[in-house]
Parts: structure tokens; C-alpha cells; sequence
């Protein structure tokens, strides 16, 4: 048995979950760059200072912008005293001053990718182990987290790019802005102590799209989160509650020994190394987290046949107990039968058997079951 599904869920979905992650901070960080940039042009240009500081308090959380405010403080505080060419390096090194400090931000996030993708291939390893989940939904996994990983670092360099096209596009208007200042072609705002111009519809507008953004970062991580708790519970809603038993199994003589079975509950067979049902006892966990049983009826799906699997709760080696194929033509009733019940990844169905062997040995087995469920498991079979 290769009870390894709860440990490979739990990796693959914390895995894509983290590599995520790291698009959305990124995202949290990043902003319409060109948008931002074409309002401070026309808010420098018609010396509405405090509007453009403003406007960037609307969106702190963006990296790009603390670069902008960087600039805009600098306007407000440089002068053209050494002349032009000083004014235009002492604003260009208050905004390379600002984008140093953003790095750190940057710089945090980029172990999250590498550590998201690492456990998916820790998922897939397990996976591959087991027979839960399939091969193919074991390789998805890893490649979904690729790919997110790789959008990732282009979110990041789309961000580095923005800081480096950034500046040669404001760089003009703000040694435009002071120059004007100077020149005293701004009127003062007595309340601000600022050049300003009176405030405009224009620019009245121009604060709502980074108000937007800011808002739409906070929602991103609230979706991402009940998308993780779907997930999750769809998940355990493939395992619980088990599945419900019916009747016994009544075995006597050669050649499976004498014992009585009334099993309680019946699982989904994949964990087992087949496509079917286990009808048992009881599912038993150990000490060190081993999951397994001892004595039950497999109902083995080979297409549109069934057969069925005798499993003796005597002389078991842990959970390895010893197990026989009921062979038809020793049986007068040989009926299974296991369909799909409402959800797709539960199974219901029914076993009666009625059996006499050449050695005087009987099997009688009556059984109905439903909400056959997965077993999520997280140890083997000893």
C-alpha cells in the first residue's frame, strides 16, 4: 500500500500555493508605470506639486512609486543654484537613491519561487511512490509551478525596466518643474507654502487609478486565499466521511481457514495498487502513522468486470495479511457490482458471494456499501 496522499497534497498544493505568492506581492508592488508616469509629466508641468505627492500617497506600496516620491520630495527641496547640469544629477541621484532602497523588498520575494517549485518536485517524488494522484497530475503540478515561476521573474523584471525607463521620462519634466519654480511662473499656495496651480478637474482625476490599484492588491491575496481553502476542502471532501458497510464475510475450511468479517468501512482502492474497493473492518492507523487493515473483501474494476480478493485477518505480518483471488467457478452466486455515487470520487455497490471448495471449505460473503471515499494517508504498510 502506498499510502503517500496526504503528504503529496499537502506538498503540491502548498508548492503552487507559495509560488503564487510571489506573483502576487510582486503584483502588490508593481503599478501601471506608463499611466503613472504621463500624470506626474502633466501634474510637474503645470507645477501642481502637492496633487502628484498626493496621488502617490494613494498607492505606498508600490515600488515604482516610492521612486516617483523620491523625485517629487527632490523637486520640492533642489534648486538651480549650481545651474542645470547639478540640478539634473542631484534629482537623478534622489531617485537612484530611492530605487536602491526598494530592492530589498525585491530581494525577499525571490526565494519564494525556488521554494514553492522545490515542493512540487517533493510532490511529484511522492507521488511517484503511490498511485494517487496519476502520472500525469503528478508532472502538472511541477509544471504549473514553472510556469509560475517564470511569470514571476518576468513580473520582476518588468518592475526593473519600469525603474530604469522611469526616470529618463520624468527626469525632463522635473528639472522643468524647478526651473519654473525659480522663475516663479507658479503661483504660491499660502496654505501649502508650495507653487501650485489652482486645482483642475484634470487633475482631480488623475488620483483614482492608483487608489484602484491599491485596493485591487489587497483583494488579489483575499481570492488567492479561498482559492487555497477550496482546494483544501476539496480535498478532504474526497476522504470524509468514509464510506458505510452492510452484512458480513463468513469464511470456513480450506482454503482460507475459518474467521467472520462484518465490515464497517470501505475505501477507494488506489492507495492499494488497484482500481476498485477495499470492504474492511476497520482502518487502522499505527504509532508511526502507517495506515492499513487486516481481513476484508477487495472488489477489483477490470473494465466492465469485477473479481473479487479474499483478505484473511489471520497470520498477518503487520498490516500484510495473506490474500486469495475468489476464483468464479467454485461459486454458484458470484455477484459484485461498484458504480460511481454522486460524486464522482465516491463508489457504492455490492458483493454476494456464495462459494464451495474441493476440500470442504465455504465462503459466504453479503455485503452492501456506499460513499466509498479516498484514503488520504501518510505512512506504508508495515
Amino acid at each position: 500500500m502506498q499510502g503517500l496522499g496526504l503528504a503529496y497534497y499537502g506538498l503540491a498544493i502548498a508548492g503552487v500555493a507559495i509560488t503564487a505568492l510571489r506573483i502576487i506581492q510582486l503584483a502588490v508592488l508593481s503599478i501601471n508605470a506608463s499611466a503613472c508616469n504621463r500624470m506626474m509629466q502633466k501634474l510637474l508641468d503645470s507645477g501642481d506639486l502637492p496633487r502628484a505627492r498626493k496621488l502617490c500617497d494613494a498607492a505606498p506600496g508600490a515600488a515604482y512609486i516610492g521612486a516617483v516620491r523620491a523625485l517629487l520630495d527632490a523637486c520640492g527641496a533642489e534648486s538651480n543654484r549650481g545651474g542645470e547640469g547639478m540640478l539634473r544629477e542631484a534629482l537623478r541621484e534622489a531617485w537612484n537613491h530611492a530605487v536602491v532602497a526598494q530592492q530589498p523588498r525585491l530581494v525577499r520575494l525571490a526565494w519564494l519561487a525556488p521554494l514553492g517549485f522545490a515542493a512540487t518536485i517533493g510532490a511529484t517524488l511522492v507521488a511517484l511512490r503511490g498511485t494517487d494522484p496519476a502520472p500525469w497530475q503528478a508532472y502538472l503540478v511541477p509544471t504549473a509551478a514553472a510556469g509560475l515561476w517564470i511569470a514571476s521573474y518576468r513580473k520582476r523584471q518588468r518592475i526593473e525596466q519600469d525603474f530604469r525607463a522611469g526616470l529618463e521620462l520624468l527626469l525632463p519634466s522635473a528639472v522643468a518643474y524647478v526651473l519654473k519654480r525659480e522663475a516663479g511662473e507658479f503661483a504660491l499656495s499660502p496654505a501649502a507654502g508650495e507653487q501650485t496651480p489652482p486645482r483642475t478637474a484634470a487633475s482631480s482625476e488623475t488620483a483614482a487609478p492608483a487608489t484602484t490599484t491599491a485596493k485591487g492588491g489587497r483583494v488579489v491575496p483575499i481570492l488567492v486565499g479561498v482559492v487555497t481553502a477550496l482546494a483544501l476542502a476539496f480535498r478532504v471532501s474526497m476522504s470524509y466521511p468514509s464510506g458505510t458497510v452492510t452484512g458480513e464475510i463468513r469464511a470456513s475450511g480450506p482454503p482460507y481457514g475459518d474467521f467472520v468479517i462484518r465490515p464497517a468501512d470501505c475505501f477507494l482502492a488506489e492507495d492499494w495498487g488497484f482500481d476498485g474497493v477495499w470492504v474492511v473492518s476497520s482502518l487502522e492507523r499505527t504509532s508511526n502513522g502507517h495506515l492499513g487493515f487486516r481481513g476484508g473483501l477487495g472488489l477489483v474494476e477490470d473494465g466492465s468486470s469485477r473479481r473479487a480478493v479474499l483478505e484473511s485477518p489471520h497470520g498477518c505480518n503487520g498490516f500484510k495479511c495473506p490474500q486469495w483471488p475468489v476464483q468464479p467457478n467454485h461459486c454458484s452466486v458470484y455477484d459484485l457490482s461498484t458504480q460511481e455515487s454522486g460524486w464522482a470520487w465516491r463508489e457504492r455497490g455490492h458483493a454476494r458471494l456464495d462459494c464451495r471448495f474441493p476440500g470442504g471449505g465455504t465462503l459466504q460473503v453479503d455485503l452492501s456499501f456506499e460513499g466509498c471515499a479516498y484514503v488520504m494517508d501518510t505512512g506504508g504498510d508495515d
